[in-house]
């Protein structure tokens, strides 16, 4: 979608529009988090942003993405962590787990901005990265 857009040559409006609406999207998994293809659109929109953006934020609109970020998989973890699924066909198995996978990649996206802006003074704390992702 709108992430995938950033091949586009102004690609620097993308963030500028939807970084302050990370933390109104994120709400919508609080909302319906029940619902497995919402949970895993949004997933799989902040997944696709913070790989095509992280390395051109900078650092106010990161910890936006952030704190966006944890709070929509807080909201997720609470519904979805403790079920149990019930695969019916083998070949649904994969099909059952993207939404989980989704949530890896992001993380492993979130987790590159502490390599991105490794000896950069202006970048991101790397605690609060590794913190983010492993404490939430």
């Amino acid at each position: 979608g709108v992430a995938r857009a950033g091949d586009m040559v102004a690609s620097e409006r993308i963030p500028k529009f939807l970084t302050p609406s990370l933390g109104h999207l994120s709400g919508l998994m609080e909302f319906y988090a029940q619902d497995l293809t919402i949970s895993e659109g949004l997933l799989r929109l902040f997944r696709d942003y913070a790989e095509q953006f992280i390395a051109v934020l900078d650092s106010e609109s990161c910890l936006s993405l952030f704190r966006a970020s944890s709070d929509l998989l807080k909201s997720y973890s609470s519904h979805h962590c403790s079920s149990n699924r019930v695969i019916v066909h083998s070949s649904e198995e994969e099909q059952k787990y993207d939404d989980v996978l989704c949530a890896i990649e992001l993380l492993i996206q979130l987790g590159t901005k502490d390599f991105i802006d490794i000896g950069d003074q202006s970048g991101i704390n790397s605690m609060q990265v590794s913190e983010m992702i492993f404490f939430g």
